[in-house]
């Protein structure tokens, strides 16, 4: 193993951190794609990352003659090797056994938004979980007739825009950004630059036209913009600072995006152009930035008072009022066109995340999914008809579109070699 597979390595298990995963379920993924055990324990080290010394090469034993006056010791090799194999045996049956049960019960943690230091994603939750690859190939979702009723939120217009990210990891292929209509059907892929193979949440300008997205180049995250069909990538940010988590005024004047600078996370805005950058939170953490219809408003997620609550506050950074308050964990969101009403998820009534909505002043909220996966990142239909939200109900992540009542839920991505995240509803072209 050399150093850029380390890097990358290293990047992979960061980002996966970051969206959430608990080290014991970022240890099973690393084994599970061909780590050895003193690899991940390396990988998941708190310390700078550095790339391992090879091993010193090994030196043989010197020959020895059993003395002809005393017959030689029988060698305990065989027994050895009989006992090892047997341990490593026990080792296998225990691990899948524990895999079983976990199936069984939970899927892997995760979360939308955060990165989790010491605790579960049922602590802390992701802002997105992007990956480095090590190729060119590029795993797309096939395009199921979907897992529920045809009914009237699959033709609620528009398109449904995502990331699809190959279930192997890092040497799986390479994260691609995809369109789909709501009814599943009319997959395409975006051909990106080859320097942009680690891709996190996206923002699209009001026109569809544009897109802008964090991406790791050259060792760091930072925001990029290009056309919706892949080309002319333009940078936006070049700081030490992981810039990702965007979001576009209505307006398309402004950009919206999170600053992370070791634990510090905090909300900054500037023209689509990239001048007047300008910080707006300053105290504690504060991410995942929406922007209200009329863009006199910015909504986002804040630990001002110890645990993630949706806030909203205007668009200068003033008069930030908290919206949530409950035991669990509340992300924000996305504010329906009308401006009456605002999407989050939150594991306030278990450790599991559900799609919820309450009115944008905080009053009347309302849980619209419940079921044995995570649900989260919840987006409204450009008429407001519908909502595309992310689950692992049934393993991996799939993008699905419900009616807003949160009725008739249909998985409209729906293949296993893929996790598919981060959706965005494209209006009407």
């Amino acid at each position: 193993m050399d150093r850029s597979d380390w890097q990358q390595a290293r990047a992979y298990v960061e980002l996966l951190r970051k969206d959430g995963r608990r080290d014991d379920d970022i240890r099973q993924i690393l084994l599970n794609t061909g780590w050895s055990e003193e690899q991940v324990a390396g990988l998941l080290s708190r310390e700078a990352p550095q790339a391992p010394a090879p091993p010193p090469p090994a030196t043989p034993p010197a020959p020895t003659r059993p003395s002809p006056a005393t017959p030689s010791a029988p060698a305990a090799r065989p027994d050895m090797n009989r006992g090892v194999l047997f341990g490593i045996v026990a080792l296998v049956v225990l691990v899948v056994v524990i895999l079983i049960v976990r199936a069984a019960v939970h899927s892997p943690v995760a979360g939308p938004t955060e990165r989790a230091r010491a605790g579960p994603p049922g602590d802390e939750a992701p802002p997105h979980e992007a990956f480095q690859f090590e190729d060119e190939r590029s795993e797309v979702p096939g395009q199921p007739p979907g897992t529920g009723p045809p009914v009237e939120a699959m033709s609620a217009g528009g398109r449904i825009a995502f990331v699809a990210i190959p279930v192997a990891g890092p040497r799986g292929g390479r994260t691609t950004l995809c369109m789909i209509d709501p009814d599943g059907g009319n997959l395409t892929r975006v051909d990106l630059a080859t320097e942009h193979r680690c891709l996190g949440p996206m923002a699209f300008s009001p026109d569809g036209g544009k897109v802008v997205f964090g991406s790791l180049v050259d060792g760091n995250w930072d925001l990029y913009i290009m056309d919706a069909d892949g080309t002319n990538p333009v940078r936006l940010t070049h700081n030490p600072a992981r810039d990702h988590l965007p979001a576009w005024s209505p307006d398309g004047s402004r950009i919206a995006w999170v600053s992370e600078q070791g634990d510090t996370f905090q909300i900054h805005v500037m023209n689509s152009d990239k001048t007047g950058q300008t910080q707006l939170t300053h105290t504690s953490r504060n991410d995942r930035p929406f922007w209200s219809p009329d863009g006199s408003k910015i909504g986002f997620t804040s630990y001002h008072d110890g645990r993630p609550e949706v806030y909203v506050m205007n668009a200068d950074g003033t008069n930030q009022v908290r919206l949530t308050d409950s035991r669990g964990q509340n992300y924000g969101g996305d504010w329906s066109p009308e401006g009456g009403k605002i999407l989050f998820h939150s594991t306030r009534e278990g450790r599991r995340w559900e799609v919820y909505v309450m009115n944008a002043d905080g009053t009347n909220q309302t849980r619209l999914t419940e079921d044995w996966g995570f649900d989260h990142d919840p987006v409204w239909s450009p008429d407001g008809e519908a909502i595309a939200f992310v689950s692992n109900r049934h393993g991996n992540w799939d993008i699905y579109v419900m009616t807003a009542d949160g009725a008739h839920e249909v998985n409209i991505t729906n293949n296993p070699k893929t996790h598919d995240r981060y959706p965005v509803w494209l209006p009407d072209q």
